[in-house]
């Protein structure tokens, strides 16, 4: 049993970690190469991982979840700001009725699919290199949108796609809504789609 608002820090090397119900003001987890689940409302959770997966089920104001080669898999009533990173590993992230004021997400190769709300006035920042780049938004967003990619493929609703008439490169921007918001997303060779439902 771990008291409200209390501080819970983990390690482990090749261990499993897995964390039920805990309501801590902080919960932090580093692990080398066992998989963690986590199942909490922790104020905070800063979650790390080399080789094993994160499968987290979080209702927090504050996330950050890195791995370097594991799959990432995010869900719960997210609010406030989630920050995901990967090398090679894939990223799924699912917010439920919820809207953030920031995600940020990165990969070298592995995949970014995000499902969210985005605040008011609130911004979204995602790259990756070969990784491809999915982001599932409500459709009466409203901010501004641009897509950048050195060889990848750009697809956004009514967004019209610039490429330069030598060499390689395209580009949107787009504006929804209001524009209220900042919305971003870059790869080199992934593609990049903005779906809105």
């Amino acid at each position: 049993t771990v008291p409200l608002r209390a501080k819970l820090d983990i390690d482990a090397v090749s261990a499993s970690v897995d964390v039920n119900g805990v309501a801590s003001r902080e919960l932090k987890i580093e692990s080398v190469s066992g998989d963690v689940i986590v199942a909490g409302a922790p104020r905070e959770a800063q979650i790390e991982s080399v080789s094993g997966d994160l499968n987290l089920t979080l209702n927090s104001p504050k996330v950050s979840a890195q791995t370097v080669s594991g799959d990432l898999n995010l869900r719960g009533r997210l609010s406030g700001e989630a920050s995901v990173e990967t090398v090679s590993g894939s990223v799924d992230m699912a917010a439920h009725e919820s809207s953030l004021n920031k995600i940020s997400g990165e990969s070298v190769s592995g995949d970014l699919r995000i499902a969210a709300a985005l605040a008011a006035g609130g911004e979204i920042g995602l790259k990756t290199v070969s990784g491809d780049v999915r982001l599932r938004l409500p459709r009466n967003l409203s901010a501004v949108v641009r897509g950048e990619s050195f060889s990848g493929d750009l697809r956004a609703p009514d967004a019209q796609i610039q490429r330069p008439k030598h060499g390689p490169g395209s580009s949107f921007e787009q504006r929804y809504g209001g524009g209220n918001g900042r919305v971003r997303l870059g790869t080199f060779s992934g593609d990049a789609v903005l779906d809105l439902h």
